[in-house]
């Protein structure tokens, strides 16, 4: 259940603090103990900058020194370092063993920001475009959730942007048929912009400390 809502600022994003569900850590995430702000490891893609403010659902106040790990998938839909997945079935997903593409970690500053410079997440088969992430008080974990995006910004990249707009006639999963938000919020959308030739997305991520 969502808490009460409280009030938080956050660049780009809407003054709103609301207790972000739990959607669990999925099957495609491993720690490549790797801090860094980078992680696109040359992959192709539309420019995606993601800030995500990790705040206190209680107090609604910023959380500086959290752990906040990302991963998501490549223009093709597919997780560095894993085989058995299916992407947008244009890629042998066994060319991404032993990489660490589109992955990284990030500690928040004193206004409880991190900052990732990325490429946007293709769809794949049964999942609209998310972003992954965990958060981490000192050992602990205290969230494993996604980022979701608004289908119309999903629609201008996917169709009209290479290299996804390749595979555009297959995609058949959109925000409202979605595996984890099909009936219910199961993550948090963010606020989008555009930038140059890119996006910059920005979120309030609400965790119990």
């Amino acid at each position: 259940a969502l808490s009460r809502s409280h009030t938080v600022q956050v660049a780009g994003a809407a003054a709103v603090c609301l207790l972000t569900p739990d959607a669990g850590e999925g099957p495609f995430y491993f720690d490549p103990d790797l801090v860094r702000a980078d992680i696109r490891s040359g992959q192709a893609g539309v420019p995606l900058d993601i800030t995500l403010q990790i705040v206190n659902a209680d107090t609604c106040t910023p959380l500086p020194e959290a752990r906040v790990d990302v991963w998501h998938v490549n223009a093709l839909g597919l997780y560095s370092g894993y085989s058995n997945q299916r992407g947008v079935g244009a890629v042998d997903p066994r060319s991404v063993r032993g990489q660490d593409y589109l992955r990284g970690i990030q500690f928040t500053d004193a206004e409880g920001r991190v900052r990732f410079q990325s490429v946007y997440p293709s769809w794949y088969y049964g999942r609209t475009p998310h972003v992954h992430f965990k958060v981490f008080i000192g050992s602990r974990e205290v969230l494993a959730s996604q980022v979701f995006f608004p289908d119309d910004i999903n629609d201008e990249v996917l169709n009209r942007r290479e290299p996804y707009n390749k595979y555009a006639a297959q995609r058949i999963v959109t925000n409202a048929n979605d595996m984890f938000l099909r009936g219910r919020v199961e993550g948090v959308f963010c606020e989008i912009e555009r930038t140059g030739d890119g996006y910059h997305a920005t979120a309030v991520v609400a965790v119990k400390a």
